[in-house]
């Protein structure tokens, strides 16, 4: 979706449903034959006058019992941030595997 806000602004949000889980963007099954989906769980969000990059949004990609998420639009801190223009975005990246550990990891984008 694109709208208007200080400049163009670009929304891009998954489309498909299956069951009881939407925004779903990509779906199939993998070279050993697992299925898999990746859901856009929060809207991304590209802006015009933050130099057309990637502010806000998260994805998240299910397979064989484990989950990766990646949130974007974040500080160093792993916290929510405006449009710094041309300053630095970071995303954190959590993932759980068959056992239930969680590791997450915020890095530069």
């Amino acid at each position: 979706m694109y709208t208007y806000n200080n400049g163009i602004v670009v929304t891009i949000t998954g489309t498909h449903t299956e069951g009881s889980k939407t925004g779903i963007a990509e779906w199939g099954t993998t070279r050993g034959g697992q299925p898999f989906t990746t859901s856009i769980t929060q809207p991304l969000v590209i802006r015009q006058d933050c130099l057309f990059r990637l502010t806000a949004g998260q994805v998240q990609h299910e397979q064989h019992g484990t989950t990766a998420t990646t949130t974007f639009g974040l500080n160093a801190d792993g916290v929510a941030t405006g449009c710094p223009g041309s300053g630095t975005y970071y995303c954190k990246l959590e993932w759980k595997g068959l056992n239930n550990n969680v590791r997450s990891v915020v890095v530069a984008y």
